[in-house]
């Protein structure tokens, strides 16, 4: 792993209960009450198609629904200098790769769902819906757009929140503010405001993630 946020970030978000941890906060509370989200699986991310372009910051999960079927899970980190403009495509480039396996007999399309967390130096300014980069007349759009796919990203971007309204709990949480605030120049302050957060790392995990969380520094 060349890259470090890459690294720091997969090393974070392996953890079952990190990931956990994230997504309460991330996702609507009715999502997570139809989730059991102690069926959390990690997948390989080997099995995504090279066409997508997936990089070290990609981790996929399998969680099933309390009712049955799976939501199938992307996290990906997103940490260049400018915000992608093509995210909405890559996006729809993995739902489409979900649903290349047709479903068994009865069984519906499984929902496919991407969440970026971004931690540029500066906030998202590319596009954050699919239509945004579609090229017709925006007077002709309307008419189309019911015959046309949409997808709105569901966009972590970390610039924009204070440090209050980083999610997760802990280790996690922790290394979100750190990857946040990695464009200053001593780190180290922030480790020095939150370390409640370390300590609640620390108990929870041991010295093991936190010395991994001390590199990234």
């Amino acid at each position: 792993m060349s890259n470090p946020h890459d690294a720091f970030f997969k090393s974070l978000f392996s953890d079952t209960a990190e990931l956990i941890s994230l997504l309460r906060d991330l996702l609507h509370p009715e999502v997570v009450r139809q989730l059991d989200l102690d069926g959390l699986k990690p997948l390989p991310t080997e099995v995504v198609r090279a066409s997508l372009n997936l990089g070290l910051s990609d981790l996929r999960f399998s969680v099933p629904w309390r009712v049955g079927g799976h939501l199938a899970l992307r996290l990906l980190l997103e940490h260049q200098s400018t915000a992608d403009p093509t995210m909405p495509l890559r996006a729809l480039r993995y739902i489409l790769d979900v649903w290349s396996t047709p479903p068994r007999d009865g069984h519906k399309l499984p929902v496919a769902l991407t969440v970026i967390i971004f931690h540029g130096p500066r906030p998202w300014s590319a596009a954050r819906a699919l239509s945004e980069l579609y090229d017709a007349p925006p007077e002709a759009l309307p008419y189309l757009r019911p015959h046309l796919p949409e997808l709105c990203l569901h966009l972590i971007d970390l610039v924009e929140r204070d440090e209050d309204n980083i999610p997760g709990q802990g280790a996690g949480k922790l290394g979100l503010l750190l990857m946040r605030n990695a464009h200053e120049e001593n780190l180290w302050r922030t480790l020095e405001r939150r370390i409640d957060l370390w300590n609640e790392g620390y108990q929870k995990h041991g010295p093991s993630t936190m010395t991994t969380t001390l590199r990234y520094i």
